[in-house]
Order: C-alpha cells, then structure tokens, then sequence
C-alpha cells in the first residue's frame, strides 16, 4: 500500500507541474567580431570586423548578409609607432551563401617582424573598443635525430637527415 501512494504522489506531481516551453535563446546582445592574421610573408596586412547576429529561426543558413562593421577605426602599434588602416572591398569569389562583397581594413606596405611585438587596436562608436597583441615568431627550426623508423621504410635513405622550416 506505501508503494500506491508514492506512485500516485508522483503521478500527480507530473500533472500538476508547469508547462513552461523552452528556449535556448539569451538575450541577444550585438558584439564585436575581429578576425585578422598579421603575415610575415606580405607586405600588405588585412582586418575584417563584423557584429554578431541573431539568426532567423536559430539557423545562421538564413542569414545572407554579412554584418560589417563600418564606422571602426584600426590600426597596429609596434613599440611608439601606430600604423592606421583604411577600409576597402574586395569582390567576393564565391557569392553562393553571402551575396555582399569583402569589406575589409588595410595596410599597405606593412610587413610584421619576426621578434617584434605588435597590438591591434579596434575602436567603434557603436560596439566598444578591443585589442589583442602578439609577438611574431622567429624562424622555426626542427631536426629529426636518428632515421632508424625512417629507414624501416625507406631503405635508400643511408645517411642522416636534417630539415628545417622557415
């Protein structure tokens, strides 16, 4: 009889209890995207800014513009020296999913160094400032000691092998 009754206690519980639906959603709160790679192998140097979104339906397939934006002042400082970009476009080769072009900030000639420490600055009216730094790495260097493994499955290797990457 006391197993009944915690089974109807349970079983009412479940009836009686909220029918509340779920969201997964937050509030939506728009923010700065910064994406940008400082290359030692060009002299021209690119940064593109974006918002966050909030897509139709929880399915960023529906979204097809890009949010950029547009009123960012950017610039990299090295030691004392602050170096502006300016903004540009450039045609989108592929215009299957995001129908706009390339809106990008620009510096040209601008090549990083190796050892040097650089930070990037973006400030907007309408999303607040970030930065971020780094130091840019010297040449990397890695050798393989001893080629017993290797010669295991390259017979014709006899003697030892050094690499190094740049």
């Amino acid at each position: 009889m006391n197993h009944l009754r915690k089974l109807t206690v349970v079983f009412l519980a479940l009836l009686t209890g909220c029918d509340e639906s779920f969201s997964p959603n937050a509030p939506f709160i728009p923010k700065m995207v910064v994406y940008s790679f400082l290359r030692s192998d060009s002299d021209t140097q690119m940064v593109r800014i974006y918002s966050t979104y909030n897509p139709v339906e929880n399915n960023p397939s529906n979204n097809g513009d890009e949010t950029h934006v547009s009123d960012a002042q950017v610039s990299f400082i090295q030691g004392s020296t602050t170096f502006s970009l300016r903004d540009t476009v450039i045609t989108r080769a592929d215009k299957s999913r995001y129908t706009s072009d390339l809106l990008m900030y620009y510096i040209a000639p601008f090549r990083p160094q190796r050892g040097k420490a650089y930070t990037l600055n973006v400030s907007s009216p309408t999303y607040g400032s970030v930065a971020a730094s780094v130091v840019i790495p010297d040449s990397g260097n890695f050798f393989l000691i001893g080629t017993d493994l290797l010669q295991l499955y390259n017979p014709w290797l006899t003697s030892s092998f050094v690499a190094r990457g740049t």
